[in-house]
Order: C-alpha cells, then sequence, then structure tokens
C-alpha cells in the first residue's frame, strides 16, 4: 500500500469495476473549478450514486466531497476502500471495498 502508484492503481481498479458491473449506467467524473470533486458519478434514469475511491482503510472526507454531495443530491455515496466490510461515514455515506459496492448496488433492485 505505501508504493507510490497503489493510489492510482486503486481508483482505477475501483471505476473499472463499478463501470463494468453496470453497463447501463452512465458514468462521469464530477469536479468544479473550486475543487469539489467525486471519482465516479453513476446515473441511470432517475437513480444517481457517487463514488470517492481512497487507497486507505481508514479514509478521510474533504470537504470539496460534501460540497460534491451538496450540489449533485445522490441516492448515496460511496467510498470505496481497500476493506472487506462495509460502515457508515455519516448520512449516506458508506466506506466498502468495489466488490461490497456492486453487492450492494446490486441489491437496490433492477432499476439500477
Amino acid at each position: 500500500m505505501g508504493h507510490p502508484v497503489f493510489g492510482p492503481s486503486w481508483e482505477a481498479l475501483c471505476i473499472e469495476t463499478l463501470c463494468v458491473s453496470f453497463q447501463g449506467a452512465t458514468a462521469s467524473y464530477y469536479r468544479t473549478s473550486n475543487g469539489a470533486e467525486l471519482d465516479l458519478v453513476l446515473e441511470k434514469g432517475a437513480r444517481r450514486f457517487v463514488f470517492e475511491c481512497k487507497a486507505s482503510s481508514a479514509p478521510q472526507l474533504t470537504r470539496g466531497f460534501h460540497t460534491a454531495l451538496q450540489d449533485l443530491q445522490p441516492e448515496q455515496a460511496f467510498v470505496l476502500c481497500p476493506i472487506d466490510d462495509s460502515y457508515p461515514l455519516g448520512p449516506g455515506i458508506t466506506a466498502c471495498g468495489p466488490v461490497k459496492c456492486v453487492e450492494m448496488l446490486r441489491n437496490l433492485g433492477e432499476s439500477f
């Protein structure tokens, strides 16, 4: 985990896993001129989910992350980190690994 390319590699793995798992959804990146950003936004119909990839088992959320949530008003936000289980980071924000995230999204029903 200490290797300099671990963070970008982790982000690429997470994004690819979600995009391949939900090919019917529109995938995009979100960034404002003020620096608020999210690594991935998946939308299908009226449903919107957002994702931030953190190469840490104890991720810290930035002010820009919370600003992006206010801007986009997603149904749920996920912070993808190298862990096996999941836990809440706040209202509507879940920390989990990419496999667990795919499982959780699939449990939401056929509309996503």
